[in-house]
């Protein structure tokens, strides 16, 4: 890794400002402040670099960290323990076990205290008799859940964060629930209701809320009072690639203006590595590393961001003491109380769900506009409609006793607001709008997924950590309640390329010195070409082989098989370019290089002329010299 000494100086053709060294330059760009960009970067901050802390920029489009537009300010505020997911048992655990890691991590922001067995914060789960799970499946996942809790409290005593075994998931009698409606609507694929549903068992759980004003507040006291963390809000990030004359990263982004609006002053930043959190463009930005990647690109069969309202209310009295409730497995309903406040959020799976469009592209203009109107505090008609149309539906799981006060209370303020009557804020409805980011689809999403107990919506194995390039990992934490394993598991793949990028700049640095100490004239575009040729064309290339010798025993050994390796690289490089007769190429096969066919590859013909390569936009000046690689190699410490 280069001091801050060694960086070079990067200039802007778009403003011609010369961007210094400490406003320019960072270790690692962190994209996104929601809740698995914080985590992300400040676990970073854990790590040292030769002796020295690490610069992270950590860059967001909002104006604070977990802004009110994110995804984890307008969910259900539920830290998932595993009911959620009861049509697959593996997601179940995972999801049990995350849930313990954060509840660790952050003990103070509970907003609901296990061991309180009546607050209603804490969640119950009613599985009605058409859910799409059966019975039997469904009480095998719930035993399945509370013996892993118990496992997981005799490995570490500090994993009882849930509360007694006993209590973490128990079985209501009817009693305890006899305000829920034995006749709930049911609604088939096409939305129409076709009959009733009622509740086969109820389960009351210890499963918490997350006190999310608080934690955000903590969370921005922690990044504004880090000193390693420079935090870059109202930036809007518009792409991202590799850089050309180096091993790195660039992002260029933009500055919101004062309205919030896109189109602000451009904005360039570079890296060693990048850890992507930028939730609903995570994929349209991983597309401008497509061309250069070390790896193939994972590529899911389809990938979906569904976009979900919610509502928030003020409870009329009669239901303040309801349990946050989750009406499973199936096109039904959920019901959030956040407890202090007298407030609850409501959805519908039918409602709730308002559109969705694919990743790896930009959300379109029309349905970012209808978010944008949707998120304004004073209702429009489509607020109007979609908060009617949530509330009605989820009163409906009530018995009339208990239904008609909320129905009454939400007509009342509605009507209050076309008259202009001035509302009390804290008796306001509330729209929230969020986003899931799906992938891994085996076919086009639609709402009817929900229908299917193979829906991709019923599994979330995965934490959402991926490596996306040598030096850039894509997270989306799938669930807030994988927000801190996934750092993790995020930082652990960060060392390992920080250690193979060393390795990469020391096999690369040996074939720029065979390269100078050849009887030819090097030229500035021969240079510029030729970084490129290291840097981007033969960046898998180079990372199969440091990856292929990196096991050697001995230093000796190592340097030994290095030197060799340099030597048959600085050939296919010469012979790659030297091809003046030919259009030339990158030596990848459909878009990745070929190893076993380097040396056919290095003299085909393919459309590329032999032209100075950068970035767009961009020019940089003469590299300073590179400092010698540490012979121990990196120092790296949790």
């Amino acid at each position: 890794m280069k001091d801050k000494g060694d960086i070079d100086t990067v200039i802007n053709k778009n403003d011609e400002l010369e961007v210094s060294n400490n406003e320019g330059k960072y270790d690692f760009v962190v994209i996104g402040a929601g809740m698995a960009g914080i985590n992300a970067a400040l676990k970073l901050n854990n790590l040292t670099i030769n002796g020295r802390k690490p610069r992270i920029a950590l860059v967001e489009a909002g104006s604070e960290v977990l802004p009110s537009t994110c995804s984890s300010q307008n969910e259900c505020n539920k830290l998932h323990t595993g009911m959620h997911y009861l049509a697959d048992k593996e997601t179940a655990l995972k999801c049990l076990e995350n849930a313990i890691e954060f509840a660790k991590e952050f003990p103070d922001f509970m907003a609901s205290r296990p061991g309180f067995k009546d607050n209603p914060c804490l969640g119950r789960h009613y599985l009605l008799d058409k859910s799409q799970v059966p019975l039997k499946a469904a009480e095998d996942v719930i035993e399945a859940l509370i013996e892993f809790y118990k496992e997981k409290i005799k490995e570490d005593p500090a994993n009882k964060v849930f509360g007694e075994p006993e209590d973490f998931i128990r079985e209501l009698d009817r009693e305890k629930y006899s305000f829920i409606s034995t006749s709930i609507p049911y609604r088939d694929e096409e939305g129409k209701i076709v009959g009733t549903t009622s509740v086969l068992k109820a389960f009351q759980t210890t499963e918490p809320q997350v006190d999310i004003p608080k934690l955000q507040k903590h969370l921005q006291s922690e990044i504004n009072n880090n000193k390693n963390i420079t935090f870059i809000p109202n930036t809007y990030v518009t792409s991202m690639g590799s850089t050309s004359d180096h091993l790195g990263y660039y992002i260029c982004a933009e500055s919101r203006k004062q309205d919030g609006g896109k189109g602000g002053e451009p904005i360039r930043l570079e890296a060693s590595q990048i850890i992507n959190c930028a939730w609903e463009n995570a994929a349209f930005l991983n597309k401008g590393l497509e061309s250069s990647a070390s790896k193939p690109p994972h590529k899911d069969s389809q990938g979906v961001n569904r976009v979900k309202v919610s509502i928030e209310v003020k409870l009329p009295e009669k239901l303040s003491h309801i349990n946050t409730s989750l009406f499973s497995t199936g096109p039904f309903f959920s019901f959030t109380n956040l407890g202090g406040n007298g407030r609850a959020i409501l959805t519908s799976e039918y409602y709730t769900n308002i559109d969705s469009y694919p990743t790896g592209i930009e959300m379109p203009v029309d349905l970012e506009k209808r978010i944008e109107n949707l998120r304004k505090t004073s209702l429009n008609e489509d607020a109007k409609q979609l908060a009617i149309a949530i509330i009605k539906d989820c009163a409906e799981c009530f018995t009339d006793e208990f239904k008609l006060p909320l129905l009454e209370l939400v007509r009342k303020e509605l009507e209050d607001q076309a008259a202009e009557v001035e509302i009390d804020s804290e008796k306001k409805i509330k729209i929230h709008v969020g986003i899931v980011n799906i992938t891994g689809l085996q076919k086009e999403y639609t709402k009817k997924d929900i229908h299917s107990l193979n829906g991709i919506m019923h599994q979330r194995r995965s934490i959402g950590v991926t490596e996306t390039d040598l030096g850039v990992v894509t997270f989306l934490a799938s669930k807030m309640t994988n927000a801190v394993a996934g750092a993790r598991k995020a930082i652990e793949i960060i060392v390992e390329h920080m250690y193979l990028q060393e390795k990469y700049n020391q096999l690369a640095k040996l074939i720029k010195d065979k390269l100078l100490l050849l009887p030819r004239a090097w030229d500035e575009n021969d240079m510029a070409e030729i970084n490129h040729l290291l840097y981007i064309d033969f960046k898998q290339r180079i990372r199969e082989v440091i990856e292929s010798i990196d096991y050697a025993v001995g230093k000796d050994i190592y340097g030994t098989l290095l030197e060799s390796k340099a030597e048959k690289l600085t050939k296919e490089i010469l012979k790659f370019k030297d091809n003046k007769q030919a259009i030339l190429t990158s030596p990848r096969r459909d878009g990745f290089f070929s190893p076993a066919n380097t040396d056919a590859e290095a003299t085909a013909g393919t459309g590329r002329t032999n032209s100075v390569l950068v970035e767009p936009n961009m020019v940089t000046k003469k590299p300073a010299e590179t400092s010698k690689p540490n012979p121990d190699g990196l120092n790296l410490f949790f």
